[in-house]
């Protein structure tokens, strides 16, 4: 089964605003834009769509994450997780975050 890598990060400038999201390009872009003072606080890896905020609400302390009763859990592919080392890659060797 394929596990993809997320973050959670914060932004003390404007408040301890935290954001879990997927690693990818556009994720990046978007934090970079919107949050440049953000701090990695922690890396994790998750085989769903439902496993990734189960986890998020378990660092955070917010207690267990129930879906919505109609929510289709969503498993990650081997596809999407070649796509996401391609880019872990060039995340580091352009001077990223280093892979965990």
């Amino acid at each position: 089964m394929a596990k993809l890598l997320f973050e959670i990060w914060e932004d003390r400038e404007v408040g301890s605003v935290f954001e879990m999201s997927l690693v990818s390009r556009q994720h990046d872009e978007m934090r970079k834009s919107l949050n440049p003072n953000a701090v990695l606080l922690h890396t994790f890896r998750a085989s769903s769509d439902f496993e990734a905020p189960r986890i998020y609400h378990e660092f955070m302390g917010w207690g267990p994450w129930k879906p919505e009763p109609s929510w289709l859990e969503s498993h990650f592919t081997n596809e999407q997780a070649r796509e996401q080392e391609a880019y872990l890659l060039g995340r580091h060797s352009t001077g990223g975050r280093e892979k965990p």
